[in-house]
């Protein structure tokens, strides 16, 4: 027991384990990538992992894929819970969530894009009417890239597309008040 606390105390074997369980299906080499560290790193913290029985590795033709155990799956969960409570942001996010999270976003890329077209787009100048009306159509989709932007830094994958967004969004809100001002 005490060589499980000296692994999980220290930052790799946690993000490691946390990986592993936010993705499908890893192998070693993911892994390394996912906590930019070693292939060597890894294959070592795998197969201490593997000895205390935390993973688990399922060869099919060359690729060894990793999955927790139970006992891997009680330690993630765990480790994921001690790290959104001490609000450590390199809890990783599964595959499916950063899927959801593209959607969202496109999703919300195009109705701030109408919103552009149809009240911004070629026009000299607002007034305080139309200008309120744009505030209102923006608040919920402003509310939403609040809320995606807890995750995307969690996921270097979706952040640059998240930041695209929140720059699009600082745009049209810049144009909003040069228009007003006009």
């Amino acid at each position: 027991m005490k060589d499980l606390k000296k692994l999980f105390l220290r930052e790799k074997p946690a993000h490691i384990l946390l990986t592993i369980a936010s993705h499908e299906k890893p192998y070693a080499s993911t892994i390394a990538k996912a906590v930019d560290s070693t292939y060597a790193h890894i294959t070592n913290i795998l197969s201490e992992m593997e000895k205390h029985g935390l993973v688990a590795f399922s060869p099919q033709g060359r690729i060894k894929y990793v999955r927790l155990t139970d006992l891997g799956e009680t330690v993630a969960g765990i480790l994921g819970e001690l790290y959104n409570v001490l609000g450590e942001t390199k809890v990783p996010l599964r595959d499916e969530d950063v899927n959801r999270l593209r959607k969202k976003m496109a999703s919300l890329t195009s109705k701030i894009d109408a919103i552009y077209r149809e009240e911004l787009k070629g026009k000299k100048s607002l007034t305080i009417k139309d200008a309120t009306r744009i505030s209102r159509r923006f608040g919920p989709y402003l509310r939403e890239i609040g809320k995606i932007e807890r995750h995307a830094v969690k996921s270097p994958e979706i952040k640059k597309e998240f930041e695209k967004i929140q720059k699009r969004m600082d745009e049209l809100l810049q144009l909003r008040e040069k228009l007003l001002g006009s």
